[in-house]
């Protein structure tokens, strides 16, 4: 999962579905391990996120992240479908706001790495 963390914070990951509030808790808490809980919450301004229903989505508003999906009925092919039908345009509109454009102090300090080898 911490992986998967890392590539949220860094910008190669599109869309973000969660089937469950315990899953929200339980990414949050290994962000927080790893010291990227705040990257994380900030990147969900460039990452569509997809919620599974309303237990789940206010887990993940309660964490800081916005809910761009949520289907009207708690199902997974429904979420699936609608991430498949709207996400597109959602991501493309999220990453040309103002916000969608900024980098993580993550993504900063790894650039600043970089060019100084």
């Amino acid at each position: 999962m911490a992986e998967l963390i890392r590539r949220f914070v860094d910008g190669t990951v599109d869309v973000a579905l969660f089937t469950s509030a315990t899953q929200v808790y339980h990414v949050l808490q290994v962000a927080q391990e790893i010291d990227l809980a705040r990257d994380l919450v900030e990147a969900g301004a460039r990452v569509v996120v997809g919620s599974i229903g309303p237990i789940c989505s206010d887990a993940l508003r309660g964490h800081g992240l916005a809910v761009d999906l949520e289907p009207e009925h708690p199902r997974m092919g429904q979420l699936v479908a609608a991430v498949a039908a709207r996400g597109p345009g959602l991501l493309t509109a999220k990453r040309a706001a103002p916000l969608g454009g900024f980098e993580t102090r993550h993504q900063c300090a790894r650039k600043r790495a970089w060019s100084a080898r």
